[in-house]
């Protein structure tokens, strides 16, 4: 019979190794922000770059429904949006509509807010898949979808 040291062993060893294992991860991960320069030219820029991508749709899409259209406002949208992930639902539904028809409430109905954080998630959703999908297809160099996905499939199987 197994002494609590032995048990403590058996189970201390291999919990030591995954947390070194994970440990080794974070350092990674983290290794470009000691080169603050290369940090800036690297991944601040991409950074940018992406939000001004997420300001300028939003900028649209409240155009597109009929919302006042200003910086500020496609700022507040994408904050909200990004508010609305430390909520754990699929893709931050529901939780984006609330958030967006509190942050709109000063410039747009209830209804018109709502009808627009709908109407922008299913849009965004809409375009993220249609470019994974294409995307597949180019990696497996495949013009037909489904086999694509099958392929993903398989491939993330094994």
């Amino acid at each position: 019979m197994l002494s609590l040291a032995g048990v403590t062993l058996l189970v201390a060893g291999p919990l030591a190794l995954r947390a070194r294992r994970l440990w080794l991860h974070v350092e990674q991960g983290g290794a470009i922000v000691r080169t603050p320069a290369r940090y800036v030219r690297t991944v601040v820029t991409l950074q940018l770059g992406g939000w001004a991508c997420r300001t300028g749709v939003a900028f649209c899409l409240l155009s597109a429904f009929g919302l006042p259209a200003t910086v500020p406002l496609a700022l507040l949208v994408v904050v909200a949006g990004g508010l609305s992930t430390l909520v754990p639902t699929p893709g931050g539904a529901g939780t984006q509509q609330v958030l967006l028809v509190y942050a709109l409430q000063q410039t747009a109905s209830t209804a018109a807010a709502l009808s627009f954080s709908v109407g922008m998630q299913v849009g965004v959703t809409t375009v993220n898949t249609a470019i994974g999908i294409m995307a597949m297809m180019l990696m497996f160099r495949t013009l037909r979808p489904i086999a694509a996905v099958r392929e993903a499939r398989r491939s993330t199987a094994a």
